[in-house]
C-alpha cells in the first residue's frame, strides 16, 4: 500500500484517487497519506519487524533521495 501511495503522490493522482471519498473518510486518507509521505524512512526502517517491511521503507529512502 505503501508504494501505490508514493507512486499516486509522484504521478500527483493522489488527490484525485480520494475524491470520490466523503468528507470524513477523505480527510483520514489524506492525513494518514501525508504522515507516510513525511516520515523519515531511516527511522522507520528501524522499527519494522519483517524483512518484507524493511525494504518498503528501504525504497522509499531511495526514491526520496533521488
Amino acid at each position: 500500500m505503501l508504494a501505490l501511495i508514493l507512486l499516486a503522490h509522484a504521478a500527483d493522482v493522489l488527490e484525485g484517487a480520494l475524491s470520490s471519498l466523503s468528507d470524513e473518510r477523505y480527510d483520514t486518507a489524506s492525513s494518514r497519506s501525508r504522515s507516510l509521505l513525511e516520515a523519515d524512512p531511516d527511522l522507520e526502517s528501524a522499527k519494522v519487524t519483517t524483512p518484507a517491511e524493511e525494504m518498503i521503507w528501504t525504497v522509499l529512502a531511495a526514491f526520496n533521495r533521488s
